[in-house]
């Protein structure tokens, strides 16, 4: 969607949420003319709802498409993981932890496994249930949690050199233990 294109349809107010993420904040934020005008359309939630949904499964295409550029992963990762982690779509908890096993293989970097592995078991305290791992387990299903904390241990199997990204690596190490044992899910035995 262009900046400078009014919206002043359904279509238009479609293209605009999906590209400012699906996130009433973005639109708000980012270009306050556009979301005055998109607000004006009074688009019921339902239909936010299903345009996020759409977004959703594209999103896991893409992450599952072998075209999609290796570089761009981790942020398709992590921009579908904030959309289900919005409440309303326990259902794509699993089609994300495939499409999360199908990357670990072919992204470019051992920081883009970092990246991935930080948003499986979330960037804030624990205290606040953040991340996938909590979402599944809180979903009653201990069977996704358990799955999401071994493709997290998978993705930062491997130590690095840098000491400021081994630090970041051993942050997330001992943040993944302490949701282990909230969640009570034992970690896998190699």
């Amino acid at each position: 969607m262009e900046v400078d294109e009014p919206i002043t349809s359904v279509d238009a107010a479609k293209r605009y949420f999906q590209s400012m993420g699906c996130s009433h904040f973005h639109m708000s934020r980012e270009i306050p003319q556009r979301y005055s005008e998109y607000r004006g359309l009074n688009i019921p939630k339902s239909k936010e709802t299903e345009w996020t949904r759409e977004e959703i499964l594209s999103a896991l295409d893409r992450l599952q498409s072998g075209e999609t550029p290796r570089k761009e992963l981790w942020a398709i990762h992590s921009a579908v993981t904030t959309l289900v982690l919005d409440g309303r779509f326990h259902d794509q908890l699993e089609p994300l932890l495939d499409a999360s096993s199908s990357i670990e293989g072919v992204m470019r970097s051992q920081r883009d496994h970092l990246i991935v592995a930080e948003t499986i078991v979330g960037r804030q305290d624990i205290q606040y249930r953040p991340g996938l791992i909590f979402r599944a387990y809180d979903s009653s299903r201990e069977d996704l949690a358990a799955r999401y904390a071994g493709l997290a241990d998978t993705l930062v199997e491997k130590p690095f050199i840098a000491p400021v990204d081994e630090d970041r690596r051993q942050r997330l190490i001992l943040a993944l233990e302490k949701t282990r044992i909230a969640c009570n899910i034992a970690k896998r035995i190699v």
